[in-house]
């Protein structure tokens, strides 16, 4: 594991760290109640890039816990949390679309919902 972390670190660690320096960098006034909002209604300060996704979030919320404990913006903890999280996410991921993928494939999916969009008033059928 400590290898595994260590390259982890090794590629992650540039770019958590200049996402971290973008959100210090932020004024307070132009950061929005929540980054998990919808790309569009976040309101960021110009020529700057705004990321939503896992990381950022991750980050967000480490900086967040940071003002009481700075220890939660060590490199160990952050890289030990995104690994963790790749490690969740991965797995359920690749399982969920394996399923989704192999769907149509299914007898009577696919005339299951035929007759599901056949009986709804406005659709095909009607």
């Amino acid at each position: 594991m400590k290898h595994r972390k260590a390259e982890a670190a090794k590629l992650a660690w540039p770019v958590i760290h200049k996402r971290l320096q973008d959100i210090q960098n932020i004024p307070p006034d132009s950061k929005p109640p929540s980054s998990r909002r919808l790309l569009s209604t976040i309101v960021t300060p110009p020529n700057a890039l705004r990321w939503v996704d896992t990381l950022q979030w991750t980050l967000e919320d480490c900086n967040e816990l940071a003002k009481k404990d700075p220890s939660e913006l060590n490199e160990d903890h952050i890289v030990r949390r995104l690994l963790l999280l790749n490690l969740g996410t991965i797995y359920t991921t690749s399982t969920v679309t394996t399923n989704i993928a192999q769907l149509p494939t299914q007898d009577g999916y696919v005339e299951g919902l035929r007759e599901e969009v056949g009986s709804e008033k406005g659709y095909a059928g009607e």
